[in-house]
């Protein structure tokens, strides 16, 4: 049987990832991980990379945290490590 596949994204959804990348770029994420935290708030941390080490060491500002939940700030600190797997 072939592995479940997400549905496309919507337009909706696009823009709305695009958001929460370049808040997390303003605060202080590399492009990559700020993408990947996007992708975490869209379809779970548990399936996405690891941040690298650079990142690991910055601290979200208290807007971002009280807009989009504290899953950012648990996946910077590593509390999804050895679940993640890479969003293509």
């Amino acid at each position: 049987m072939a592995a479940k596949r997400d549905k496309p994204e919507t337009p909706r959804q696009a823009a709305t990832w695009e958001n929460v990348k370049n808040r997390y770029v303003e605060a202080g994420l590399c492009t990559g991980c700020a993408g990947q935290a996007a992708y975490g708030h869209q379809l779970g941390f548990t399936r996405i990379k690891d941040p690298c080490d650079n990142c690991r060491t910055v601290t979200l500002p208290d807007d971002l945290i009280k807009r989009h939940g504290d899953r950012g700030v648990l996946w910077l600190a590593g509390h999804f490590t050895d679940q993640s797997a890479e969003v293509v």
